[in-house]
């Protein structure tokens, strides 16, 4: 009921504004058309209708199911990626070891050798690249890692802070 009266107000306000222009005391220059009214009447339901189905195929149509799909891939991402910490874990510490910087593709080379038993996927891949890479510079630095620790131990000074007071 909600998703019907969601449509049709706007329908209606389509009418009301055409009903509005043309209730005016302007002169529009239909006042001695003997078709004008039928034409406006037509034409104002014609174009309601419209709006309403415009308004019913977005919320029923394609574009929902779209919007919902890409919502569940998200998600398949972000449990795939998160699902094996013990790689990420070997892939940073390659990197953190022979102390030079890691490309992106040095990244998924490292990170699918440590998930031997599992395929992983390039939007993994992006979604952890990306948010290691603390300068936005297309490579990871032993220095992206002290910001994230620095951040981390601020994070954990206030949690503690607050629980004792």
């Amino acid at each position: 009921m909600n998703q019907f009266l969601a449509f049709v107000q706007p329908s209606l306000g389509v009418g009301t504004i055409v009903a509005g222009f043309f209730g005016m005391t302007l002169i529009s220059g239909f006042e001695d058309s003997p078709t004008a009214f039928n034409t406006v009447i037509l034409l104002t339901s014609a174009t309601g209708a419209s709006v309403a189905g415009v308004c019913a195929s977005y919320v029923s149509g394609k574009t929902m199911r779209h919007r919902a799909n890409e919502r569940l891939e998200e998600i398949d991402t972000l449990t795939g990626a998160l699902s094996d910490m013990a790689a990420l874990d070997f892939t940073v510490k390659a990197m953190l070891e022979k102390q030079t910087p890691m490309s992106k593709d040095d990244f998924r080379m490292r990170l699918k050798q440590a998930r031997a038993t599992r395929k992983v996927s390039e939007k993994e891949v992006d979604l952890l690249f990306d948010a290691m890479d603390v300068q936005k510079d297309g490579v990871l630095f032993r220095d992206d890692f002290k910001s994230i620790k620095i951040h981390s131990n601020n994070n954990s000074n206030n949690n503690a802070a607050t629980t004792k007071t």
